[in-house]
């Protein structure tokens, strides 16, 4: 019965219209910032790239926390950005958009 309990409880919360509009708010975010990587041909969105893809998602993730400071978020981007492509890029050899398609052409 405890169990029951708790269930109804937690999805008592989980189901409010506040925490569905976040949910909502976060999906959509999570789906443009993925998009920034690869675009959307069909619509004429060209590829972001890599490094737009991990600026964009660590600035977005960053201000979800209590304490968002713009200077480390942008340390923070460039040393993923490195790491990524060194990584992904150099080492792994993995093919794909690195730079926006209107820099890289």
């Amino acid at each position: 019965m405890d169990l029951i309990n708790n269930l109804s409880l937690g999805f008592g919360v989980a189901f409010t219209f506040q925490n569905l509009i976040y949910g909502f708010i976060g999906c959509l975010l999570g789906t443009l910032i993925g998009v920034l990587l690869g675009g959307l041909p069909s619509i004429g969105l060209p590829a972001m790239g890599l490094i737009a893809a991990i600026f964009g998602t660590t600035i977005v993730v960053s201000m979800a926390g209590d304490e968002f400071n713009f200077k480390e978020t942008i340390v923070l981007s460039a040393i993923l950005s490195v790491m990524s492509y060194a990584a992904f890029i150099m080492l792994l050899k993995l093919q794909f958009p690195v730079w926006p398609t209107f820099i890289s052409g």
